[in-house]
């Protein structure tokens, strides 16, 4: 095998521990990990609360998230509100509910695992993720990955960015932004 091989392998594989990981944490509620991917989301990034960035965000179709979400509604973890800005769409909240439960659906093992590495070790993994989400995106395989190289507040040739206004060097670059450009979004 190749070394790109092996990493796809090696990816292919911890996708899949990660499934099972989230299968073990959502059985006890009777929940799916893609509903558990969406109450993290909304419980994480609260900006990002509405149906159209959770199904850009997550990879899956509309009507998926449509679903998940109706039944996460029904199961009183979400509810929607009008929102106050553009009054022809709705914002998802998480319920009390759903935020006393957000401890227990936590990848802190999974975080604590990670930690164990050395801080160099760490780093390169964290910029080498960073590179393959961005070459994803660029090459259309992924439609959005929140990243500051897809973020329009981010000047790609000089490695600024004009919303902290200051360099990002690759380290310091969000492999997850809470003030993602929307615009990026929508074009």
């Amino acid at each position: 095998m190749t070394t790109p091989e092996q990493i796809v392998a090696a990816l292919e594989r911890m996708s899949h521990l990660l499934r099972q990981v989230e299968w073990d944490l959502t059985y006890p509620d009777r929940l799916t990990p893609l509903q558990r991917q969406i109450l993290w989301h909304l419980y994480a990034y609260p900006v990002r609360a509405r149906a159209t960035h959770l199904s850009r965000y997550l990879g899956v179709k509309k009507p998926t998230i449509s679903i998940a979400l109706a039944l996460l509604e029904r199961k009183g973890y979400v509810r929607r509100e009008i929102d106050p800005q553009d009054r022809r769409s709705h914002r998802l909240l998480l319920t009390e509910k759903a935020q006393a439960l957000m401890p227990r659906l936590s990848l802190e093992k999974l975080v604590k695992t990670v930690a164990t590495l050395p801080e160099a070790d760490q780093q390169r993994i964290r910029e080498g993720l960073y590179l393959l989400l961005e070459g994803l995106v660029q090459r259309g395989v992924i439609q959005e990955a929140y990243l500051c190289a897809t973020c329009g507040h981010f000047d790609r040739g000089r490695g600024y960015c004009n919303l902290l206004q200051k360099p990002l060097p690759l380290a310091e670059r969000r492999l997850l932004c809470r003030e993602h450009s929307l615009l990026t979004l929508e074009g």
